[in-house]
């Protein structure tokens, strides 16, 4: 079972977070969110499970992320 993570970090905490899910999982990658922010064209994964991690700003999603 595929898995994708996409994550966003601000100082690396969230990056090592999802290292650690990502290293515990099978058939696993990671995806920076910021790396498909300017992209013009709709996100697809193409996984069997998605996850998304990333910090909390102000009790809310950072805007990169929502």
């Amino acid at each position: 079972m595929k898995t994708i993570i996409y994550y966003f970090t601000g100082t690396g905490n969230s990056l090592a977070a999802a290292k650690t899910i990502c290293t515990r999982l099978c058939d696993c990658e990671l995806v920076s969110i910021p790396t498909l922010a300017e992209s013009p064209e709709e996100i697809v994964p193409a996984a069997d499970r998605v996850g998304i991690v990333c910090p909390v700003y102000g009790f809310g999603l950072p805007s990169i992320v929502s």
